[in-house]
C-alpha cells in the first residue's frame, strides 16, 4: 500500500458518507417540516467528515466496509448534534458554523435544540438496525455511542470547557477536557471502524487503537485552538502539544499492522503540522 492516501480514495469515502447521510435524512419522519429542514441544514452543511472517514479507512483495512458505512453516518449525526448544542448562546455562543449561519441562527434556538436531540435519536436508530450485522456487535456499538455522548464523554467535556479558563488551565486540565469533548468522538470513530472485523481485533489491539484515536483527537483540538487564539505565544505552545500527540499516534499506528491506513492517514491533510511556523490558515485544517 502507498504511504499516502490517494485523494481519489478520500473523495470516494467522503462521497459515500454524504450520499448515505442524505438518504438517511430522506426517511419518512413524522415531525414538522421545519424540524426536518433544520436537521438536514445542520448535517448536510459542508464538512470534511474526518471522523466518519477515519472509521471507513479502518473498516476498509479490515474488509468490513459495508457494515461500517451506517456506523460512520451515525457518528456524523452525533458529531453534528454536538456542534449544534455547542454553538448555542448559553454554550460557546458561535453564530457561524462551517462557513454559514449556525443552526440556531438560521432556525432559532428552540428548533436547533430539538433538531440536535432528533439527530442523537436517529444515530442510535441507525446503529441498532445495521443490516446483516452480528447482534452482539450492535449491542457493543450502542454502548460505545452511549459512553462517548454522556457524562463520561461529550457532555462532560463541554461542562469542563465551560468552567475552564484557557489562559490559566494546566496542561492536565486542558488534556482532560479535550479527551472528553473532542477525543471521545475520534476514539468512537476508530472503534466503529473495527467493530465488524472478522477476525476481531484482540483486546490489546483495541487498546492501542483507542490510544491512537485519543492522541489524534488531542492533536486535532490543540491545532484548532491554536487557530482561534489571538495570543502571540500560546498558539506555538498548542502546536507543540498537537505535534507531540501526533507523534504518540504514529507510534500506536505502527503497532497495528492490520491497519496500514492509520500510518498513511497521519501523513496527509491537517496532520502535517509545522510547529516552527505556527498553525496553517483555518481553511487548511478541514474544520470539523
Amino acid at each position: 500500500m502507498s504511504s499516502l492516501i490517494p485523494s481519489s480514495r478520500t473523495n470516494h469515502l467522503q462521497e459515500t458518507i454524504e450520499v448515505t447521510l442524505d438518504t438517511y435524512l430522506c426517511s419518512s419522519f413524522a415531525g414538522p417540516a421545519r424540524l426536518i429542514e433544520a436537521m438536514r441544514y445542520a448535517v448536510l452543511s459542508p464538512g470534511k467528515r474526518l471522523r466518519g472517514m477515519l472509521c471507513l479507512l479502518i473498516a476498509e483495512d479490515l474488509d468490513s466496509f459495508k457494515a461500517a458505512v451506517p456506523a460512520a453516518c451515525a457518528l456524523e449525526f452525533l458529531h453534528t448534534a454536538s456542534l449544534m448544542i455547542d454553538d448555542l448562546p448559553c454554550m460557546d455562543d458561535e453564530r457561524e458554523r462551517r462557513g454559514r449561519p449556525a443552526t440556531h441562527v438560521a432556525y432559532g434556538q428552540d428548533l436547533a435544540i430539538l433538531a440536535a436531540f432528533s439527530l442523537v435519536s436517529h444515530a442510535f436508530g441507525v446503529i441498532s438496525s445495521i443490516p446483516s450485522a452480528d447482534p452482539r456487535a450492535l449491542v457493543h456499538l450502542t454502548s460505545l455511542f452511549s459512553e462517548a455522548l454522556g457524562a463520561n464523554g461529550l457532555c462532560a467535556g463541554q461542562a469542563r470547557d465551560l468552567a475552564l479558563t484557557s489562559e490559566t488551565a494546566s496542561e492536565d486540565e486542558y488534556n482532560c477536557t479535550i479527551m472528553q469533548k473532542t477525543a471521545s468522538l475520534f476514539i468512537l470513530a476508530v472503534l466503529c471502524g473495527a467493530a465488524f472485523a472478522k477476525p476481531a481485533l484482540s483486546e490489546a489491539e483495541q487498546e492501542i487503537l483507542k490510544c491512537f484515536g485519543a492522541h489524534v483527537g488531542l492533536a486535532y483540538q490543540a491545532h484548532d485552538d491554536a487557530l482561534d487564539d489571538s495570543d502571540i505565544a500560546r498558539p506555538k505552545t498548542l502546536m507543540r502539544r498537537a505535534a507531540a500527540a501526533l507523534s504518540a499516534a504514529t507510534k500506536s499506528a505502527k503497532q497495528l499492522t492490520r491497519l496500514p491506513s492509520l500510518t498513511a492517514y497521519l501523513k496527509t491533510g491537517w496532520c502535517q503540522l509545522d510547529c516552527r511556523t505556527g498553525p496553517k490558515p483555518r481553511r487548511a485544517l478541514g474544520h470539523e
